[in-house]
C-alpha cells in the first residue's frame, strides 16, 4: 500500500471484506467503471446521465427512484426500510469515487475540514449526519467506502470514535 508521509495505515480490521462493506465498495466501483472493448472504445456501465440521476436522488423529491437506481442495486439486496440511507449514500458514491486505504478521519483532516465541524457531525443523529454528509465530504476527492458506507448506515459509536481518533491524530498542514 502506498503511504504518504505521516499516514497511519488502516488496520486490517477496518479493511476486512465484511458483507456490507464489500457490497458498498462494489457499488462505488461499478458507478465509475470504464471498460475498453476490442476496438479500444471506452464504455461506462453508468453514463454521465445515469450518474446525474443518482447524484440528484432526494427522499423528499423522488417517490420512485430513477432507472439507474434499479440497475445499480441488485433485486432483493436492499432493505426498503433503509430507503433514506440509500438515498443519502448513492449521491455520495457518485461524487466521491472509492479509494481504499485512507481512513475517513485521516481524509477529512488532510482536506482541511475544521475540528469543530467534524466533532459536531460525529455527535449528530444518524439521520442528521446523513443529511449533512454531502457538505462534510465536499472537500474530499475520494473516500474509502469500506469504512464510510457502514459508518453512515449503522452510525455505531465505535465507528464514530474511530473516525474521531484518526481525524484528531492526523498531523495538520501548517
Amino acid at each position: 500500500m502506498n503511504q504518504f508521509p505521516g499516514q497511519r495505515p488502516v488496520p486490517p480490521a477496518r479493511t476486512a471484506r465484511s458483507g456490507f462493506s464489500s457490497f458498498v465498495r462494489t457499488l462505488a466501483e461499478r458507478i465509475h467503471k470504464v471498460e475498453v472493448d476490442r476496438d479500444e472504445k471506452r464504455h461506462r456501465e453508468f453514463s454521465s446521465g445515469d450518474q446525474a440521476m443518482l447524484r440528484r436522488l432526494s427522499p423528499e423529491r423522488d417517490t420512485v427512484p430513477p432507472e439507474a437506481y434499479w440497475r445499480l442495486l441488485p433485486q432483493g439486496e436492499t432493505d426498503w426500510s433503509q430507503r433514506a440511507f440509500w438515498y443519502a449514500l448513492l449521491p455520495l458514491l457518485v461524487r466521491h469515487p472509492h479509494a481504499e486505504g485512507t481512513s475517513l478521519g485521516t481524509a477529512l483532516a488532510r482536506a482541511g475540514v475544521s475540528e469543530a465541524r467534524v466533532e459536531r457531525w460525529l455527535r449528530r443523529t444518524a439521520r442528521d449526519a446523513r443529511a449533512d454528509a454531502p457538505r462534510l465530504f465536499s472537500r474530499l476527492v475520494t473516500v474509502d467506502w469500506t469504512e464510510a458506507g457502514p459508518l453512515l448506515r449503522y452510525w455505531r459509536q465505535r465507528d464514530r470514535w474511530r473516525v474521531a481518533d484518526d481525524f484528531f491524530s492526523t498531523p495538520r498542514e501548517q
